[in-house]
């Protein structure tokens, strides 16, 4: 067998349509589901329908999915497609906290996004990323127009990632708000404790 035939046996799963009231969130899960959250949810739901399975372990305890199941509560769906996981009770604690986690370890390529939100619809757009500067961005604007998302920049400075060096065509702010792509949970971080860490991993 090769190694990956033996990580796809780790956890067999099957799919399954399991009536909400068949389904339990876990009482103990660490993750804030805020209103926001659930309302940018549900409005994806809406407007591009349920296209991510919940995952389950036993007794059909969610492992992932919490937003999208309290949105499906709100929008007064009976059933959801559930991908049902026979991990054992360590492997499901570990999985529900870790796959939490890794959602944190992703970015924007922030030139890429840009791109791409050029061609949103101005309302979805707008209620999807609400600090985005629509005119500046359709007007050629640079992360000016993200300035909620990223914080902004003093003149001349530039943001250094994968893709090389992004100018910023406004003051920093403070503080940078990071939005999960996902299930639109926010998380804030002082821009200088960033900065300190980045110097002092790279001095290292």
């Amino acid at each position: 067998m090769s190694k990956a035939e033996e990580v796809l046996k780790v956890g067999s799963v099957k799919l399954a349509v399991l009536t909400l009231n068949e389904i339990r969130p876990h009482w103990n899960n660490p993750r804030n589901i805020t209103q926001e959250a659930v309302d940018k949810v549900r409005a994806s739901i809406e407007m591009y329908g349920f296209n991510q399975p919940l995952i389950l372990g036993n007794d059909n305890v969610i492992l992932a999915g919490h937003t999208r199941y309290v949105a499906l509560r709100e929008l007064g769906v009976k059933g959801a497609l559930c991908v049902l996981t026979d991990l054992s009770s360590e492997q499901a604690v570990e999985y529900r906290i870790i796959d939490n986690k890794t959602r944190e370890m992703t970015g924007w390529h922030l030139d890429r996004l840009m791109g791409e939100l050029r061609g949103f619809d101005e309302k979805v757009a707008h209620l999807f990323f609400p600090e985005l500067n629509m005119g500046e961005l359709e007007a050629g604007g640079g992360l000016g127009a993200l300035n909620g998302l990223v914080g902004g920049g003093t003149p001349g400075s530039s943001f250094q990632g994968q893709e090389g060096a992004l100018s910023l065509t406004q003051p920093l702010s403070r503080q940078i708000t990071l939005i999960c792509p996902e299930c639109g949970l926010e998380a804030k971080y002082i821009r200088a404790d960033i900065l300190e860490s980045n110097q002092t991993e790279g001095g290292a």
